[in-house]
């Protein structure tokens, strides 16, 4: 069972947690890694586009160029959000 815990200590700010069961913890730590892969696999294919049309000027390969560099911009940024600080399973290993 998920519970949603609440800080009472007034000289901090508050934040919100979610108290996961050890199942629950595990499944979504599965899911944030499966998603970093994910994101790392169009990293690669992006730059793997982006290489392809180098040295091409024609409007078509300008245009794929363009657009596999913002995808890859989009992907970069997304797997680097999902990247978790060591921090935050701090309170795992404790238990």
């Amino acid at each position: 069972m998920n519970n949603h815990f609440e800080c009472n200590n007034k000289s901090q700010p508050r934040l919100d947690v979610l108290v996961l069961s050890e199942t629950s913890f595990q499944q979504h730590l599965i899911s944030i890694k499966g998603e970093i892969e994910e994101q790392g696999n169009m990293i690669a294919y992006q730059e793997d586009h982006t290489k392809r049309v180098v040295g091409r000027e024609d409007n078509m390969a300008v245009a794929e160029r363009e657009d596999a560099e913002c995808e890859l911009k989009k992907a970069k940024t997304k797997a680097q959000t999902l990247r978790l600080p060591p921090a935050a399973f701090s309170a795992l290993a404790l238990q």
